[in-house]
């Protein structure tokens, strides 16, 4: 590559963040690899833990992730045996639960994201770079939103 090409290319705003994004989910799948669980499938089962049932769609509107995305990965963690889908009689949509099985596989995985937290929080960025980090990428997520 050209001088000019890298400059460009380091330069540029979409390319940096898709690169830091690899690796810090690189890492956080690295620690969380002796649960069996990918980053995102922890990230998953956290948020049906707190909210409990819910739909798709409202794993969607938590998130921000589309629906095709979510039930390539519901249905990954369904024939894991983590979560269940329970029809509603009163709508169309099915409701996401965590299965006991799930709840332990979470309740296995915590210490390891802990661990991944805690590396971010004491080895990579100090406590007001986390904040302002934070601030920056939730300011850029309303603004694109």
């Amino acid at each position: 590559m050209t001088k000019d090409i890298m400059e460009r290319y380091q330069g540029c705003y979409c390319a940096n963040l898709r690169q830091i994004s690899r690796a810090v989910t690189q890492y956080y799948e690295d620690v969380l690899k002796p649960t069996g669980l990918k980053v995102t499938q922890y990230t998953l089962l956290q948020y049906v833990k707190s909210v409990g049932a819910c739909t798709m769609q409202q794993v969607s509107d938590g998130l921000g992730l589309e629906r095709t995305t979510l039930v390539r990965n519901f249905r990954i963690l369904q024939e894991k045996g983590l979560v269940e889908m329970i029809s509603s009689t009163s709508s169309r949509s099915n409701f996401i639960q965590l299965t006991e099985q799930g709840l332990e596989v979470l309740e296995q995985a915590i210490p390891y994201w802990n661990q991944a937290q805690r590396f971010l929080e004491e080895e990579c960025l100090s406590v007001e770079e986390l904040t302002s980090l934070k601030a920056i990428l939730q300011k850029l997520q309303k603004r694109l939103s």
